[in-house]
């Protein structure tokens, strides 16, 4: 019996023995875990600064892009006013016609017709909006802009294989830019711009503007005049 006592007892220590180790190897594990934990918190409140950095930065150019779009738009507005101001004070007095006992309707047209012909050909004309004579297409569109991606209202004159774009359709605004047609293709750009009646000026290697009609009836006459004034084919509209 003593030694059937002793056999049981040991039996018992080394199983107590075993569920020490097993626990023992447990909490390691749990403390194994718990470090783990720790080191992914500190991961994700890194990846949380760093994104707020990002954000950051991002509002900053934007800012910085607005500004200097703002600062080019004023620079651009004050060098079209003193050409306006030099336009004015170097134009050569007009010459007095002399009575007339009867109305010469044709000669007088011939002058008004010449005078806007010589006010063309000067570079402040062609900038401005005296388009009597050349204009091919006007109407306004809406036009992506192209550092910040909004969509902004303008007013659009083809002329030969140069479109200009104005903010109104005053007289003699100074046009905020334009775009030669000279090797430039116009297609569909609804499925890239995500909006309807759009179209694209694309050319390999250049910018790629992106206007907007009110209706399809206008986006198909847009695309024809300008297709027509790159020197293309007034082919039926695609779905590029």
């Amino acid at each position: 019996d003593i030694m059937e006592r002793q056999g049981k007892l040991a039996q018992l220590k080394s199983g107590l023995e075993k569920e020490r180790e097993v626990q023992k190897a447990m909490r390691t594990e749990a403390d194994e875990l718990d470090k783990s934990m720790e080191d992914r918190k500190n991961v994700m409140n890194t990846l949380d600064e760093e994104y707020s950095h990002l954000q950051e930065v991002k509002k900053a150019l934007l800012k910085q892009i607005a500004d200097n779009e703002r600062t080019d738009f004023d620079e651009k507005l004050r060098e079209a006013r003193m050409r306006q101001v030099i336009t004015v004070k170097e134009a050569p007095p007009r010459p007095v016609q002399p009575p007339k006992e009867s109305f010469d309707v044709p000669e007088d047209l011939e002058i008004v017709r010449q005078r806007k012909r010589d006010i063309i050909s000067t570079p402040s004309a062609r900038s401005s909006k005296i388009w009597e004579t050349s204009q091919d297409k006007t109407g306004w569109l809406l036009k992506e802009g192209g550092f910040v991606h909004s969509w902004k209202k303008r007013y659009f004159v083809l002329s030969g294989t140069e479109l200009l774009y104005f903010k109104s359709d005053l007289i003699r605004e100074q046009s905020l830019g334009r775009v030669s047609l000279v090797g430039r293709e116009v297609h569909i750009a609804d499925a890239h711009t995500k909006k309807k009646f759009t179209f694209g000026l694309y050319a390999g290697g250049q910018r790629t503007y992106f206007l907007q009609a009110r209706n399809e009836a206008e986006r198909e006459e847009w695309i024809l005049a300008l297709r027509r004034a790159a020197g293309g084919e007034d082919d039926a509209l695609d779905t590029t």
